[in-house]
C-alpha cells in the first residue's frame, strides 16, 4: 500500500493498492502541496497532473509523462527526470537545483523564473523532436 499526503502529513492526495507506482496512469491527479520527497515515480504518467507547490526533492521521475502538468512553485532539487516527457507542462518558479533532465522532452514547456542551478541539460530535447 502507498499512501501520498500533502505536506504538512494531514491530507491523504492517494491511497494505492500496489507496492510500487512503476508505470501507474496517474494523469490529471491532485497532488497540489504533496510530500513526493525520495518517491519512485519513474514511467508513472502524471499528463495533466497538478504537482503545483509539491516536494518532489530527490524523487524518480525517470521516463515519466509530465506533459501539460502543472508544476509551477514545486521543488525538484536533486530528483531525476531523464528522458521524461515535459512537452507543456508550466514551471514557473520551480525548483530544479541540481536535477537531472538528461534526454527530456521539454519543448513548449514555460520554464520562466525556474532554478536551474547545476541542472543537467545534456541531451535536452528543446524543440519539436
Amino acid at each position: 500500500m502507498i499512501e501520498i499526503y500533502d505536506r504538512r502529513g494531514f491530507i491523504l492526495l492517494l491511497s494505492y493498492a500496489g507496492t510500487s507506482l512503476h508505470g501507474a496512469d496517474l494523469s490529471g491527479v491532485e497532488f497540489l502541496d504533496a510530500n513526493l520527497v525520495e518517491l519512485d515515480l519513474s514511467g508513472v504518467n502524471l499528463s495533466g497532473a497538478n504537482l503545483r507547490d509539491a516536494d518532489a526533492r530527490l524523487a524518480n521521475l525517470q521516463g515519466a509523462n509530465l506533459e501539460r502538468a502543472d508544476l509551477n512553485a514545486a521543488n525538484f532539487s536533486g530528483a531525476d527526470l531523464s528522458g521524461a516527457r515535459l512537452r507543456g507542462a508550466k514551471w514557473l518558479g520551480a525548483k530544479l537545483a541540481g536535477a537531472n533532465l538528461t534526454g527530456a522532452h521539454i519543448d513548449e514547456a514555460g520554464i520562466k523564473m525556474a532554478d536551474l542551478r547545476e541542472v543537467d541539460l545534456s541531451g535536452v530535447i528543446f524543440g519539436g523532436g
